[in-house]
């Protein structure tokens, strides 16, 4: 059997990969699997679409949350058409986003 190599997949395949995994994953963990995949990460068409959903999380976690959300919103350099973050956000990360 040949082994196959993950930095060999068309970026809109990565994508969509990075899609599934949701935005807290890829901001904590998938960006710092290697360079190629820390650009793709880094690229604002990534970010068009946000989703975190946080079932499950504690709630001293909301700050960081918040964080996370608001680098997502840097990344996407106004591209963002979807978004979706449930449990954590506030009256001013809703005002962030729109003046974003």
């Amino acid at each position: 059997m040949e082994d196959r190599n993950w930095l060999n997949l068309p970026v809109e395949i990565t994508l969509i990969i990075f899609e599934k995994l949701g935005a807290i994953e890829v901001l904590t963990s998938v960006q710092q699997v290697c360079k190629r995949w820390r650009t793709i990460c880094m690229d604002p068409y990534t970010w068009r679409a946000i989703h975190m959903r946080v079932l499950g999380f504690p709630r001293f976690m909301d700050y960081h949350l918040s964080w996370l959300f608001r680098r997502t919103i840097q990344r996407s350099c106004g591209l963002v058409v979807d978004i979706s973050i449930d449990y954590f956000a506030d009256d001013d990360l809703l005002n962030h986003i729109a003046h974003s």
